[in-house]
């Protein structure tokens, strides 16, 4: 298979790394509300994982889907059929700088500094996303 149709193929890895960020995020925020003459630590646990699933599914519809068939249309367009090494990290880099400026605006603008953790864990995504793609040349 081409490179050029494994490129939208392995968004699969963002979209991975997007629910393992909000995840950690969630068992984060979890862990430091915890109070142990309240809640118990597997209470805390639960509330962790299955609260931040629950909000990736739910709330999370309005801003993932849109981000990710952004990237696919962007991969679509953008890539070529012969991408080397280079080329493809620019266009990976492109996309992620495209796809940063709403969430870094959003973080700023309403004072919602998570957004920021979005875009390091969008970064981390790209990067293994580059790793697989490399891998499959």
């Amino acid at each position: 298979m081409r490179l050029n149709y494994k490129i939208p193929k392995s968004l699969w890895i963002i979209w991975l790394s997007l629910l393992l960020g909000v995840i950690v995020l969630g068992l984060t925020e979890e862990l430091i509300s915890f109070n142990s003459q309240i809640d118990s630590i597997q209470q805390s646990l639960r509330i962790g994982i299955l609260g931040s699933i629950f909000s990736f599914f739910t709330y999370g519809v309005v801003v993932w889907p849109p981000t990710l068939l952004f990237m696919f249309v962007f991969e679509l367009a953008f890539s070529k059929k012969n991408m080397v090494g280079k080329s493809l990290k620019r266009l990976l880099q492109l996309e992620f700088i495209i796809v940063s400026i709403p969430f870094a605006i959003w973080a700023i603008t309403e004072h919602y500094l998570y957004w920021l953790y979005f875009i390091a864990v969008l970064g981390i995504g790209q990067s293994i996303r580059y790793r697989y793609l490399i891998k499959s040349i």
